[in-house]
């Protein structure tokens, strides 16, 4: 049986003191009471500002407060309920927690019971550079037209990560540590797409309700007018208790841009009253201009996708298009020719025709298009 010491602690525990006091690890030990009874020399390191408060025979609780009190950013000033979560771990410590020390380090705690109804707490430093935090700093250097920003519950300052952060939205908090206040940006957002944008970011703080805009917003430094689509949402330390408040934006100018001229083809296209389709290479139609539906008598409100071009062509002139004019645009990228089109009144419409084969990436052709002009009155003539 062992015998108690001076210390308070038996002799097993003193051995075992002595080798834990050459570890570079925080350990201490609390007796039944919660009282601090032990420490090794890096946990005294650890609280050496904190001496009159972090004592042998102190009370856990009562010293964490006043530590917390002294701190120069103290965690009940982001989180009132972090020693609650601090506590239940300590009753049920099962896992590790990470936890900050007062110069802001981080460590992996992980604590148990002792067979006398202590607790013996260790703190393990969480500084080493782990594979998913290297990949972490990968993709955060190297990620273009995509910004990352945070804010915290209870501070000020929002920061941007991100190499394209200047050149996108105006703030880098590389070159302005302080980064920027949300007010700066919520006044950069276009005003008929403001009100939506600033709902969303009340509720996202309020209630934690994630959201995924599209707004304009004005660059603060050029004053020209970008598209934005902001992915945001909250995230908690549970270490900590700290609230963060996430969000990475992406530049969507450029494809708005090409919306936008996509939008003006379409609708030139749709003044046209020659028939214009765009289909599949099994011949499933994926676009019809308003000249093509007229044409073909199709109302408005049928869905073309579930039709082919061949649905429109007579029998006798399928195996012309399938066979004889798509192989030759694929081989010379365009065919020309005459093809008869039947409308769904069942009348014939023979068109003079340019088909033309698309290739995507791969450079397979997986799409045709074609331009068909009605020369029923030639014929006639």
């Amino acid at each position: 049986m062992s015998k108690t010491t001076s210390t308070g602690l038996s002799s097993d525990m003193e051995s075992l003191a002595v080798a834990f006091d050459c570890s570079p690890h925080l350990c201490a030990w609390y007796d039944a009471d919660d009282r601090l009874r032990w420490m090794n020399k890096a946990f005294a390191q650890a609280y050496e500002n904190y001496s009159d408060i972090v004592r042998l025979g102190g009370d856990f609780r009562e010293m964490m407060l006043e530590v917390d009190a002294r701190r120069e950013i103290p965690e009940a000033s982001y989180d009132p309920e972090w020693l609650e979560k601090r506590i239940a771990y300590r009753n049920n410590p099962v896992g590790s927690l990470l936890r900050p020390m007062p110069d802001g380090a981080r460590y992996n705690l992980t604590e148990w019971r002792t067979a006398d109804g202590g607790t013996m707490s260790l703190f393990a430093h969480a500084g080493e550079v782990s594979e998913q935090s290297t990949l972490h700093n990968s993709i955060m250097s190297n990620m273009r037209s995509i910004v990352f920003c945070r804010s915290e519950r209870g501070r000020s300052g929002v920061t941007t990560i991100g190499p394209d952060a200047a050149r996108f939205v105006g703030f880098d908090s590389e070159i302005n540590p302080a980064g920027h206040e949300p007010e700066e940006w919520y006044a950069l957002v276009h005003p008929d797409d403001r009100p939506a944008y600033l709902e969303a970011e009340k509720q996202r703080k309020q209630e934690g309700t994630p959201y995924s805009l599209e707004y304009r917003f004005r660059h603060p430094k050029t004053g020209v007018w970008h598209w934005a689509r902001e992915v945001a949402w909250n995230t908690e330390d549970v270490a900590t208790g700290r609230l963060f408040y996430d969000s990475y934006v992406v530049d969507r100018t450029n494809v708005k841009a090409r919306e936008t001229a996509e939008q003006h083809l379409r609708e030139v296209l749709d003044a046209a009253t020659d028939i214009i389709a765009i289909f599949s290479a099994d011949g499933r139609l994926g676009y019809l201009n308003s000249g093509a539906r007229n044409g073909l008598k199709l109302d408005d409100d049928i869905d073309i996708t579930n039709h082919r071009i061949t649905d429109f062509l007579p029998t006798s002139v399928r195996h012309m298009l399938l066979h004889d004019a798509m192989h030759q645009a694929r081989l010379k990228s365009t065919w020309a020719g005459e093809l008869v089109f039947r409308t769904t009144e069942g009348n014939t419409l023979p068109c003079s025709v340019v088909l033309v084969s698309h290739r995507n990436t791969g450079g397979q052709v997986d799409r045709f298009s074609i331009i068909a002009r009605d020369i029923s009155r030639q014929r006639e003539a």
